[in-house]
């Protein structure tokens, strides 16, 4: 399906902007469903494009391709709804829980649990796997702590993205190594800097945010090691998503596995199959199940559809090279492609396209004036991290899905996240200052 290119007046493309914002942002505020916010702006787009004189078929076509393009997703929220209750019905969750309880040190339970992640994501190479492996446990101790939630969310997802934005086998990562046509080697040394500095801001927050807990509810692990070692077969489902990952299986398929492994248990346990069933659709112990995934599955189809639409007829591209002001300051350089990420992430929840639009469009006007590792250094610190702020983003709403938080009530306390532009911009300021020095010696 070739790219067309739509002229839309920067007062149109205003409107969409706004419309398509506002709903969300209202959504968000009211704490309505994101499908209806998005609406107005999705059927204001269809209107322009029939207006504009594309065909119904061809918008059909293109919903259809946007869809397909989110299938993974799509694939992951419907396994999430049948893993994560599986796990807790065979007691894997609690197992865990009681795991947790009694190695970690309560005391430093958020920079662990931000730690703990973030090897976690940087061995798998997936926010959404790390999230799917150690966020319910740790969420449950964080409760048997005391620990806010929100704290604990923003913890985990910092983690999460750590990974996910750095992590060799991160597929986001892989995109923006093909998108600049960059050695994967070199896109890694480029961007490890600003994430250790980030990676050590963060981890001084979290150690700040532990010390000013009052742990009153800390409890001892309910269950003995002596009898988690005894049942230890309900660990088994997370053994083999784990090595499912790192050995190089799908995603998807290590989902697969380890429901496989999770429904055995539960015919070992002599568990009805019917109660698994129910347990399955309708969730346990505020652990959703199928049922409560729908509503998320819709709103990805249709934001699938939307972002399609977008990079099928080229509705944000022109604009995009006439914020390219300046050609000598990496410092200003910077501010305009963090800016510019935030700008493509909040109208297009999709973090592939983000991140594929972002490199392509900039990468001949870096490689100019700069090179493309200060390129994927910056975009990996903006539009890579975003995918997990912005509160309709697929990758966010699949986290917050995970974790059970909501991404309005985390979101300031993933300090990876929102630290991650401003270091980099830092950084460029560093740099181009010893630029300066070293060229006038």
């Amino acid at each position: 399906m070739q790219l067309e290119t739509i002229h839309f007046s920067l007062k149109e493309l205003i409107s969409l902007i706004i419309i398509t914002v506002s709903g969300l942002l209202m959504a968000v505020a009211f704490q309505f469903q994101l499908l209806i916010g998005f609406m107005p702006g999705f059927i204001f787009l269809i209107y322009q494009l029939l207006k504009k004189g594309i065909s119904f078929k061809s918008i059909r076509l293109t919903g259809y391709k946007g869809i397909y393009r989110n299938r993974e997703i799509i694939w992951l929220l419907s396994l999430i709804g049948i893993l994560l209750p599986s796990w807790a019905i065979i007691g894997t969750v609690p197992n865990m829980v009681s795991f947790i309880l009694s190695v970690i040190n309560p005391e430093h339970f958020l920079v662990s649990s931000f730690l703990m992640t973030m090897v976690i994501s940087m061995t798998l190479g997936t926010s959404v796997g790390s999230l799917s492996v150690i966020g319910l446990p740790l969420m449950g101790t964080a409760q048997a702590l005391g620990v806010p939630l929100e704290w604990t969310a923003g913890a985990l997802i910092s983690g999460a993205f750590v990974g996910d934005r750095s992590s060799p086998l991160s597929s986001a990562f892989q995109l923006l190594a093909t998108s600049l046509e960059i050695q994967t080697k070199k896109q890694f040394n480029a961007i490890m800097p600003t994430a250790l500095l980030t990676i050590c801001v963060s981890s001084f927050l979290f150690i700040l945010l532990d010390r000013s807990l009052t742990l009153d509810a800390y409890k001892q692990p309910v269950i003995s090691m002596g009898e988690m070692m005894s049942d230890w077969i309900v660990f088994l489902p997370v053994i083999l998503l784990i090595a499912g990952v790192i050995v190089g299986v799908r995603i998807r398929y290590s989902f697969f596995i380890s429901i496989g492994a999770a429904f055995a248990i539960v015919l070992i346990k002599g568990i009805s199959v019917l109660k698994w069933g129910q347990v399955v659709l309708n969730g346990i112990d505020g652990i959703g199940g199928l049922m409560t995934m729908i509503p998320f599955i819709i709103f990805i189809s249709v934001v699938g559809i939307y972002s399609e639409m977008l990079e099928r007829y080229q509705i944000v591209q022109p604009y995009i090279n006439k914020l390219l002001t300046n050609d000598h300051s990496l410092t200003v350089n910077s501010v305009q492609g963090v800016t510019l990420a935030l700008f493509v992430s909040l109208i297009s929840p999709n973090q592939s396209f983000p991140i594929i639009l972002n490199g392509r469009m900039l990468l001949p006007h870096w490689t100019k004036h700069f090179n493309s590792k200060e390129l994927a250094r910056v975009v990996s610190d903006s539009t890579m991290v975003y995918a997990g702020l912005v509160p309709w983003s697929l990758l966010a709403v699949l986290c917050s899905t995970i974790v059970g938080v909501s991404v309005i009530h985390y979101v300031f306390f993933a300090f990876f996240l929102w630290l991650s532009p401003l270091i980099t911009i830092l950084y460029s300021i560093i740099r181009e200052k010893r630029w300066s020095i070293a060229h006038e010696m």
